[in-house]
């Protein structure tokens, strides 16, 4: 049974003011929906039942809105990492890595997505896959993805060439 896996450990400093008292996940889109809340709805809406959350800061804002009704019938399994400030989601996912048992589709907590993109992921008959933006220009400090073949060879921040995408 295919769980998610939502990495929701980092701090957000990039948001400046608003992560000083909120998840960064916790934004409002135009519709006043929240990023966390967009999410755990679309994938539920594609068949999503089980999830995995990984916290740091405002577990608690997290939590309560997996506790509403709209998202009783889910299953949710929080993993904290109480060194949110001096890691990243590697060390999360290595906190998280018991859960890696069965197929996952793993994203971070502040992606905005269409539920057309879940839909297309989830129909697909390959073995792992991920998604990049050849369009987007490379980002300085989030991960890339390095494409030879149509196949990833290589994620990291620090590369930047021609057959590097934003990952």
């Amino acid at each position: 049974m295919l769980k998610a896996i939502i990495f929701n450990s980092g701090l957000g400093n990039r948001m400046g003011e608003f992560t000083k008292s909120n998840h960064k996940s916790m934004a409002a889109l135009k519709n006043g929906e929240t990023i966390f809340h967009r999410q755990i709805r679309i994938l539920s809406e594609c068949g999503i039942r089980e999830f995995v959350i990984t916290t740091g800061p405002f577990k608690e804002q997290l939590e309560q809105v997996c506790g509403g009704s709209e998202f009783s019938d889910l299953d949710f399994t929080f993993v904290n990492n109480p060194i949110y400030d001096k890691t990243n989601y590697i060390y999360s996912m290595y906190l998280a890595r018991e859960h890696f048992d069965d197929d996952a589709l793993v994203l971070h907590g502040d992606l905005v997505f269409d539920k057309r993109l879940i839909q297309d992921m989830l129909a697909r008959d390959v073995g792992s896959f991920a998604t990049v933006n050849k369009s987007k220009p490379l980002p300085e400090k989030d991960f890339k993805a390095r494409i030879i073949a149509d196949t990833v060879r290589e994620v990291s921040i620090n590369i930047f060439d021609p057959y590097c995408y934003a990952f």
